[in-house]
């Protein structure tokens, strides 16, 4: 995965000053292999809906028949969404009509590559900036972070890590991918739930990931283009 915001542009945490450029657009290349990835989108276009995040990330013929599934907390399952020329652009795989699911940035969802080799989907928007927020709610919750940077799970990046939270990633670097080892907060810090070894999660640029909160709360992130 790579990521460039603006040419010549640096990110940084917000300083004392709160001083920020306004209206940052960036872009992100995500580099999906065949089968499941876990992604998020990590930039604001329009309305974020799926036509307006993902309908010029490749070419029509290349994400024929690809997939988002997008996790329904409330009931358990996921929505699925299909890219279809015909519509054109990405359509609910129920009922036929354009998709208006939303994956604004801070929301994981699934991407089905159908193809037989990588598909690099360039999403292109405005770099979030100030105050991002994203709720946590109890039981799992299948998120981002929200600006396009690698950040570390941890207060000092606004993460309101509790004892008991975990942290599940799913990886797809061959085709065949599956979820990484189990994370789990405990005493202040986080653990692998298999090897009890410490293992801090540091989510990649444009990665989505579950998050289980025995609780609920809200992650308060602050990111300014300075």
């Amino acid at each position: 995965m790579a990521a460039a915001i603006a040419a010549g542009l640096v990110s940084s945490f917000a300083q004392s000053s709160n001083v920020y450029s306004v209206n940052v657009v960036g872009y992100i290349n995500v580099t999906t292999p065949p089968g499941f990835s876990m992604i998020d989108n990590q930039l604001s276009v329009s309305n974020n809906t799926l036509g307006d995040v993902l309908g010029n990330a490749n070419s029509g013929p290349v994400l024929q028949d690809c997939q988002v599934l997008k996790y329904d907390k409330v009931h358990a399952n996921y929505s699925l969404d299909v890219y279809d020329q015909g519509v054109p652009g990405w359509a609910d795989a129920i009922t036929g009509n354009p998709s208006t699911n939303r994956v604004a940035p801070g929301v994981g969802f699934f991407f089905y590559n159908a193809r037989t080799t990588n598909i690099v989907l360039t999403m292109v928007g405005q770099v979030p900036q100030g105050t991002n927020t994203v709720p946590l709610t109890s039981g799992f919750n299948l998120i981002g972070t929200p600006p396009p940077v690698p950040l570390f799970l941890r207060s000092t990046n606004g993460f309101p890590a509790v004892q008991d939270m975990q942290f599940l990633r799913f990886t797809n670097s061959t085709g065949a991918g599956g979820y990484d080892a189990l994370l789990v907060f405990d005493s202040g810090d986080w653990y692998n739930a298999v090897t009890g070894n410490p293992s801090e999660p540091q989510p990649g640029l444009g990665q989505g990931y579950f998050i289980y909160n025995p609780g609920s709360s809200t992650w308060t992130n602050i990111f300014n283009v300075q």
